[in-house]
This record gives C-alpha cells, structure tokens and sequence, in this order.
C-alpha cells in the first residue's frame, strides 16, 4: 500500500514510493555515467595499442626499405660504349631496376597506410578524448546530485533520531522526577526500613539525583546537537542561525502528568500510592 507524507513537489504530493524511485534513478544514472566512463577508457586503452601496433609495423618496414641500386642506368650506357660492359649488363640493370620500383612502390603503399592508419586512429581518440571529458563532467555532477540525495536522506532519518532521542530524554526525565519526589517525601520513613543494604547504602539510588547534573528543572541542562544545512531543517534553522536543534520543554509538568496517565493506563497510579 502507497503511504503518504506532508511532502508536496511540483505537481502535488509526493509518494514515499516516488522518493524511492526518485532515488534509484540518481543512483542508477550515476553507475551508468560511471560505467560509461570505464568503457570509454578501455576504448581509448584499445586505440593506444592499435596506435603502437602501426608504429611497430612501421619501424619493421623501415628496415626493411628497398635499398637503391649501387650504379644509374647512365653508368652502365657508359660504360658500354667504354667496352667495359655489354648489352647482357644492360639487360641485367632494367631486372634490377624493374624489380626495384615494384620493392619501393610496395614499401610507399605500405607505409601510407600506415600513415593514414595512424592519422585515422589518433582522430577516433581525440573524439573518445573530447567525450571522456565531458562525462567526466557529467559525473561530477550526478556524483554532486548523488551525494546530496544521500544527504537528504540521511538528514531526515537524524532528525527523526533527534526527536527519538529527546522524547526518550523528557520520559526519563519525568521518571527521574518522579523518584525523586517519592524519596524526598519520604526518605525518613525509608531510614527507617529495611532499604539501606549492610553497608549502609541505599538501594534504588534514593539519596542521589539520576540525573548527574543534579538540577531539578530540566530548562537548565543544555544539550547542544548540530543541524545541517538541510531541506528538513530549513523551517528550524531560520529561528536557530547558531545551527542548534531546538532542545525546549525538555521538562515540563504536562510532560510529568502525560507518564502518570501512561503509567495509569497500564494499571500503576503514582498519586495513589506516593499521595
């Protein structure tokens, strides 16, 4: 069943299930911009390596380069007409020299494809750079957007703590009063009576205040608990800018009357048997 709460948004009143998938999708979104970052770096890691992959393969052919050939097609014309070669010389130089431009043409291929390879890949990792970037941005702000839901959340169940504890604060105090009438009214008659132990202590503390601060009226015990800078304390800040929860009617004789009725209702009348 939907529960509802005096929360109301923009369009109406907001559903504790609203807030829960409200929540859920900060959360999500945030693990989603996050794994989105992760991919992209693995991306970025895999064009790193394409990239040092093509410059191996380059410094390979590099080595490998057609070397030119040790004399000109001019030389060896010379050296024909010199009778120190023959048209057998020729004809071995146009093999050599055919065979070379093929080599040096394959080289040139090669390495422009690994040029424009290299030139390719370097665009795609500025691109996956310049989108790194600004996820990371992104992130930061569903981390903010996340951290201050958390912050939200967290703020309202303190508060809720608060109010616990100083409700738990005024019950005991009451009690602690209520003792504390009881054995001052009759604290003779309770010397006289088998209360003391055999060392002369009293049990139930009835000769101390539970209370360690020993005041009788709880206005002057003075609990400082911090509020944060929070939508659920904005109403309580505006009164308190010192940033103080507001720690009033800590005591009180309602407060006194409300735990007779509480103990009356679960069948002990105070005034009956201490009156």
């Amino acid at each position: 069943m939907t529960t509802y709460k005096k929360d109301f948004g923009i369009f109406g009143i907001v559903t504790e299930d609203k807030k829960k998938e409200n929540t859920n999708k900060i959360m999500n979104d945030t693990i989603q911009t996050q794994n989105d970052i992760e991919s992209i770096i693995k991306d970025i890691e895999a064009i790193d390596n394409a990239i040092n992959e093509q410059i191996q393969k380059k410094s390979l052919i590099e080595a490998n380069k057609p070397v030119g050939l040790d004399q000109t097609k001019e030389e060896v014309l010379a050296k024909i007409a010199l009778k120190e070669a023959d048209e057998k010389d020729l004809i071995e130089f146009d093999k050599n020299f055919e065979k070379f431009n093929k080599s040096i043409e394959k080289y040139r291929k090669e390495a422009s494809i690994i040029e424009k390879t290299i030139v390719g890949l370097n665009t795609r990792k500025d691109v996956s750079n310049k989108h790194l970037s600004d996820l990371k941005l992104k992130s930061k702000e569903k981390m903010l957007a996340f951290l201050y839901n958390e912050l939200k959340k967290m703020g309202i169940e303190y508060k809720k703590a608060i109010e616990s504890m100083l409700n738990l604060y005024r019950k005991l105090y009451s009690y602690c009063e209520l003792k504390n009438r009881l054995a001052s009214k009759y604290k003779k008659d309770f010397e006289l009576s088998n209360i003391a132990d055999s060392e002369g202590k009293y049990k139930y503390n009835i000769d101390k205040d539970v209370l360690l601060s020993g005041k009788s009226n709880a206005v002057g015990c003075e609990i400082r608990i911090p509020m944060f800078n929070l939508p659920v304390f904005k109403d309580l800040l505006k009164d308190n800018p010192f940033g103080f929860f507001p720690c009033i009617n800590l005591y009180s004789d309602e407060t006194l009357e409300a735990i007779k009725e509480e103990l009356k209702i679960n069948g002990i009348d105070y005034d009956l048997i201490c009156g």
